[in-house]
Parts: structure tokens; sequence; C-alpha cells
């Protein structure tokens, strides 16, 4: 697969990515129009706890299972039923943990159903775990399917709400519809896995040797998850819904400009990981310069329009966050460099060196999100996500550059553990 071809498969992925980003946008556009910022704030609420937990309890198996995948493509029916007894175990403990402490819990417990906060983790775990597998399959289309749908069916359903009541719905209703077109996104990657499902069956000593590789890779997204959410659970939990209303604006801006790079390093990671060493470089470096080109004019505009796009997008009362905007403008390029060199790192086994630059930039966040926020707001909070991508990258770049040393980062050094594990 030339870089014209990965280009190509970019361009389908970012279409799914580009309609799930625009419709979590326009739904935020929505409740922050209808609720103003304190329900904007709670939505952001609603939608990060899930979005974090899968993250952390996912502990780096859709990339596990993305490398392992391209290099053995019979097991890939193997990892699905691996992701979907995965998401099951989380579902029924975290049901039981809803049923006993789910409304006295810190940050979702101020939400108007905090229960289906609990209950839609498994469902985008699975969501996660399944839809990371298509790509391996080069079915680049079912991937854009099913992220486009994870964002649309919840959009879909609320205007349909707001369309068909006399009035507005009431905030915990939105809620529901929500979790409802989670839900349908979660189907809809079972069914587009069916046929994977039907000729694998599940394995522990593979899933074992996947969570070997997801070892380093689980901490690293973890740390990625802290150094992009920490700055909103540090602004919820300090300061009023409303600042995080602000702020959350704002980041849903950016955040639709790291599609191209992010929707590029799903691709490339497969990729990769299918190429020796010097081919798979080549592919890095010339990705990373099309990706940074790209985001850094998209960025600039932003930075010089700031005003101007949260007074179109959201109302007046929401361009007290334009300084906000320009400091997470300076990020976009920032981000596309970490999202394909952390997929290069990924895909060439090199694990360790991706967590080191990952756990730097955490290492910056956790210091600095507290500190800043306490004392400048939500302005502080934007120029501490700024240095710890920074920092990120940095980092990557250095390891990305130096030979590998750990066993870890060179997977030649030893026998194939998948092989092994088939008895060949």
């Amino acid at each position: 697969m030339r870089l014209r071809q990965v280009a190509r498969a970019s361009a389908t992925v970012f279409g799914g990515n580009l309609l799930a980003s625009a419709s979590n946008f326009t739904l935020a556009l929505v409740v922050a129009r209808a609720y103003g910022p304190e329900g904007r704030g709670e939505l952001a609420v609603f939608v990060l706890v899930p979005m974090l937990a899968s993250t952390v309890l996912g502990f780096g198996l859709p990339t596990a299972h993305a490398y392992w995948g391209a290099k053995h493509p019979d097991r890939v029916g193997t990892f699905a039923w691996n992701s979907v007894l995965t998401a099951g175990t989380v579902g029924v403990v975290l049901a039981v943990v809803g049923a006993s402490v789910g409304e006295r819990l810190p940050v979702i417990g101020g939400v108007e159903r905090p229960a289906l906060v609990l209950v839609a983790i498994p469902l985008q775990l699975v969501t996660i775990l399944l839809g990371e597998l298509l790509p391996v399959e080069r079915r680049y289309r079912s991937y854009a399917a099913v992220r486009a749908g994870s964002g649309l069916l919840p959009l879909v359903l609320v205007v349909a709400a707001f369309l068909a009541l006399p009035g507005r719905p009431a905030l915990g209703d939105v809620e529901a519809l929500i979790f409802l077109g989670w839900l349908g996104a979660a189907a809809a990657s079972l069914l587009l896995n069916a046929r994977s499902l039907a000729t694998g069956r599940p394995s522990l000593r593979e899933h074992i040797v996947a969570l070997r590789y997801a070892v380093l890779v689980g901490p690293a997204l973890v740390l990625q998850m802290v150094n992009y959410r920490l700055d909103q659970v540090v602004l919820a939990a300090l300061l009023p819904r409303e600042t995080l209303g602000l702020y959350a604006a704002s980041v849903s801006i950016t955040e639709g400009l790291f599609l191209p790079a992010a929707s590029m390093a799903t691709v490339l990671l497969p990729e990769i990981a299918r190429r020796p060493e010097p081919a798979s470089r080549a592919l890095v470096h010339r990705s990373l310069a099309l990706a940074v080109a790209g985001t850094a004019a998209a960025g600039l505009l932003v930075f010089a329009t700031a005003p101007v796009l949260l007074r179109l997008l959201y109302g007046e009362e929401f361009v007290a966050g334009a300084q906000v905007l320009r400091v997470l403008a300076l990020t976009i390029p920032v981000v596309a460099f970490t999202k394909i060199a952390g997929a290069g790192l990924a895909g060439t086994h090199r694990q360790a060196q991706h967590l080191r630059a990952v756990a730097a930039a955490a290492v910056v966040t956790v210091v600095a999100v507290p500190s800043l926020v306490t004392a400048i707001g939500a302005v502080g909070a934007a120029l501490a996500s700024l240095g710890a991508y920074l920092t990120s990258a940095l980092v990557q770049w250095i390891g990305w550059r130096s030979p590998a040393r750990s066993v870890g980062d060179r997977p030649e050094a030893a026998p194939d553990p998948m092989t092994r594990v088939a008895g060949t």
C-alpha cells in the first residue's frame, strides 16, 4: 500500500470520522443553545466519562489487535470474540458497581442519569474493540460507517425529540436518547464483525499475547487520555459548569481539525506493521509531512478567527472563550504530529518509545493543569495542554530517530509469540 493508497483509505476513514465529529459538534451545539453553558457542561461530563473509562478499560487492546491482526489475518475472528467477552466482563462488573454506589460516585453523581453513564462504558468499549478490527481487514467503509453511526444516531434521536415535543425535552431525556444512539452503534459493530465472529473462537492464550503487547500501549493510551481530558476533569471539579461549557465549546472546534491526522493514523498502523523497518520509516516520514502541513494551515485560520467562530457557532455568550480557542488552535498541528508518530512507533513495535513520550507529557499535564487552572482559569488549562502536546511530540521525535534498544522495541529479536500460540 503506497502513500497515495493510504491517503485514499484515510479519506474514507476521515469521512466517517468527520460525520461523527460533525454530529457530536451539532449535538453539543443544540444542547448549548437549548440549555446554556451549564447544560453544555453537564453534557460534557455525560459524554466524557464513558469515553475515558472505555479507553482505560480497553488498556491498549484495540492497538494490540490491529498490530497482531495485520501480521496474522487468520486470527481476526479470535480477536473479535475476545473483544466481545472483554466488554461483557466489564459490563457485569459495572452493573454491580452501579447497583451499589453509582449515584454516589463523584463527577457522574451530578448528571441526570448516572446509571446510563456506567452502562454506556461497555457499549463504547465493544464498539471501539470491534471497530478497530475493520481497518485490519481493509474494510475502511465499514469502519467509517461505525464511526459515523456513533455520532449520527444520538444526534438524530435528540433532534427528533426536539421536533416532536411541544417544548424542549428534559436534559435527562436527552441523555437517555444519546445512550440509545450508542447502543445502536454497538449493535452495528457486532453486525459488521459477524463474519469474523462466525469463523473465529475465543482464545485465552491469544488474549494473553495481545495483552503482552498492550502492557506498554495500554498505559500510553491511558496517559494520552489524561493529556487530552484532564483539563476538562479539573475544570469540572474546580470551576463552575459554565466555565467548563465555554472551554468544551472551544475543544469541540479544535478536535474536529485533528480528524485528518487521526484518520491517517488508523490506516497507517496495520500498514506499518505489515512492512519491514526501512519501508515503514519512509511511509511514516511522508505521512508526517503531509499531516503537519495541512493542520498547521487550519490552526492558523482558527487562531485568527476565534471570536467570530464562537459567535457564529454558539452565540454571543460563548465569545468569552476566544482566548481559550486561540491557545487550543496552536495545538492542532502538534497533535497531528503525535498521532502519526504514535502510529509509527506502535506499528514498528516501539511501544516503549511511545510510552516515554506520553508519560513525559502526562507529567506536564498533571503538574501544570491544576496549578494553571487555579491561577488563571480556563486559559491556564489550554496553555497546559499545549505544553504537554509539545513535550510529547519532542520525545516522540527523539525516540523515532534513535535506534531501538529494548526487547519490547525489537520484535525481530524473538520468535513471533502469536505463531508459538498456534503451535506452528
